[in-house]
């Protein structure tokens, strides 16, 4: 499970919401709904950390009107000169002191859901490679689906072509099973001690298996859900791995760090409905001038970062006005 820099800052009662339900598609209102698989996570037992961030704060606001009151007022330049404001040249513009090389999740619940019926393994090799069993047919996140993948993989990665036989106490064959290299499992009796169940890949008879034992209890199908609360869970950081993947990302995408920039170098002054700006020259031609019309983005912020007045023009931009 990845755990981000913004997990470790807020103390990974972040992780509910990251890992929690998500459309598959949330651009199609009948995507399927991940129901997601952590419920509750906080605690970290360790001190905090500190990232110190290296900025230049020299932009100049643009000059602007309130048409209000015809003051001159400005507007807050920041976000237009971000790839200005870091130094993307010193190796040091950003960095982080005090992160510990383990953290501890003080505790975090998961939760997988059962499907509502009893899943069957498979009885045939086809279709390859994981033969027929409706479970391969569900979400990937139910827990028929996912005990179904483990035993797989399981299998495929650390089980090899082999054959067990067990003996009765006259040391005579009982029974014999044979995995060949693709999983297919074979089961045969002797001595009339039963009848043993038809050839499966060894996936199919784990996961029969596995539902059964999930309903020892006595509990109904698809009333046997699986939630469990880990403790003290131990992770490792790479810190020098950390701050290079935030310096990667960071580069790629300084907008990220308008908002918290713009509350460091907040220039803007009044209540400006439209702005003058002029572009620097650009290669082989000229900058020109510009009046802009402001946005909701361009007004000022209160000192809790909201706008200080709501943006309610009927008309924004310059038109004429109707006669």
């Amino acid at each position: 499970m990845p755990i981000t820099l913004g997990d470790i800052v807020y103390a990974f009662e972040s992780l509910p919401d990251r890992f929690g339900p998500a459309s598959l598609d949330p651009d199609d209102p009948n995507a399927l709904v991940h129901p997601g698989f952590v419920l509750a996570a906080s605690g970290i037992t360790e001190d905090a950390f500190t990232m110190y961030v290296r900025v230049n704060l020299n932009a100049l606001p643009y000059k602007g009107v309130d048409l209000t009151t015809n003051y001159v007022a400005s507007v807050n330049s920041t976000a237009s000169q971000i790839h200005e404001v870091f130094d993307f040249s010193d190796p040091d513009w950003i960095r982080v002191e005090g992160l510990s090389k383990d953290l501890t999740i003080s505790e975090m619940t998961v939760r997988v859901l059962e499907d509502d019926a009893f899943v069957p393994g498979g009885d045939a090799r086809e279709p390859l490679p994981t033969g027929n069993s409706p479970a391969w047919d569900l979400p990937p996140w139910l827990f028929e689906r996912l005990i179904a993948e483990m035993a797989r993989r399981r299998t495929v990665e650390g089980i090899g072509p082999h054959c067990d036989e067990y003996k009765l106490g006259t040391d005579v064959v009982a029974f014999e099973a044979c995995v060949d290299a693709t999983g297919w499992t074979e089961m045969t009796t002797f001595t009339d001690v039963g009848n043993p169940p038809p050839p499966a890949y060894l996936w199919d008879l784990l996961s029969e298996v596995a539902q059964v034992r999930l309903h020892d209890g006595g509990l109904a199908e698809g009333d046997a859900d699986v939630e469990f609360t880990l403790t003290d869970i131990v992770i490792p950081l790479d810190q020098a791995a950390i701050v290079k993947q935030i310096k990667t990302n960071l580069e790629r995408n300084p907008e990220a760090l308008i908002g918290i920039t713009e509350q460091l170098n907040d220039n803007a002054d009044g209540d400006a409905d439209f702005y003058y700006f002029k572009p620097a020259p650009a290669a082989g031609g000229e900058g020109g001038d510009y009046l802009f019309f402001v946005t909701e983005a361009d007004l000022r912020k209160d000192g809790d970062g909201l706008p200080a007045r709501p943006y309610e023009y009927e008309r924004p931009g310059f038109s004429p006005t109707p006669s």
